[in-house]
């Protein structure tokens, strides 16, 4: 950091730990395969849409708290989380590949406590993360960052919609809930289409993979009625009209890229 005053924090993967013995690194942890100067933006992009720092593995300027953030309050789930990007977002990223930390995995965990107190406020600390950073990323001047923001939006409404989001959790997000939400966070109708797209393109997946076609049929059709250059979706539709072949092809090609 001393010869890279354009870094603003390092970290470095971290070792999961438990019942007292190592038993590998933490893949999402693991972001190179040597020492790297990440441009800050440039991880930012990906990091919106998914923590993937161990928080014991980050060191951090003094001069970022005191000139860009300091932990925010409202966000004891998230914060962490919240500082990374918001830290990218002003400068760049130092990477260690060498794992010095460990993470242990336990039922007094942290991560568990929160969950276990108010899983709702955990469910809103992070839909809130990207449209907090959309709005720095657009006083900051770095249009191109808004797409990912917009993405990592989506990406986060649809696990609400489709899907329980945490282990045993009775949190998940309503379709008038997500309107409600998304209606809230933009006045623009063009990026609402765009994440409604995405959203109702995610819901049709799910459904399609429980073998509710007709539901899936419908979600596909109402993400192309907000985005029709969707190409993909275009195909899935496709292949959903054709029955039973469309089915056989579509499963047979998931198949052969797992294999």
């Amino acid at each position: 950091m001393d010869a890279h005053p354009e870094v603003g924090f390092v970290f470095c993967p971290g070792v999961k730990v438990r019942d007292g013995q190592e038993v590998g690194t933490l893949g999402y942890s693991l972001h190179a395969t040597r020492d790297k100067i990440f441009d800050g933006r440039k991880l930012l992009a990906t990091l919106v849409k998914e923590n993937t720092i161990v928080a014991a593995s980050g060191m951090v300027r003094k001069a970022c708290y005191d000139s860009i953030s300091l932990f925010p309050l409202d966000m004891p789930w998230g914060g962490d989380w919240y500082l990374w990007c918001v830290f990218a977002l002003h400068a760049d990223v130092g990477y260690l590949s060498e794992p010095m930390v460990c993470y242990r995995e336990h039922e007094l965990s942290m991560t568990n406590k929160l969950m276990d107190q108010d899983l709702d406020h955990c469910t809103w600390e992070d839909i809130t993360l990207p449209w907090t950073m959309k709005r720095k990323v657009q006083e900051r001047g770095y249009r191109h960052l808004v797409k990912n923001c917009l993405d990592a939006a989506a990406y986060d409404y649809a696990r609400r919609v489709a899907a329980k989001r945490y282990k045993t959790s009775t949190s998940f997000m309503s379709l008038d809930q997500f309107e409600d939400s998304l209606c809230k966070n933009t006045s623009n109708e063009k990026e609402r289409d765009w994440v409604r797209a995405r959203v109702y393109a995610a819901l049709a997946d799910a459904d399609y993979w429980r073998g509710e076609l007709s539901l899936a049929s419908q979600f596909y059709t109402l993400a192309l009625r907000k985005e029709p250059w969707m190409p993909k979706i275009w195909a899935k539709r496709l292949l959903l009209s054709s029955g039973r072949l469309g089915n056989l092809l579509r499963r047979g090609r998931v198949h052969l890229l797992r294999e």
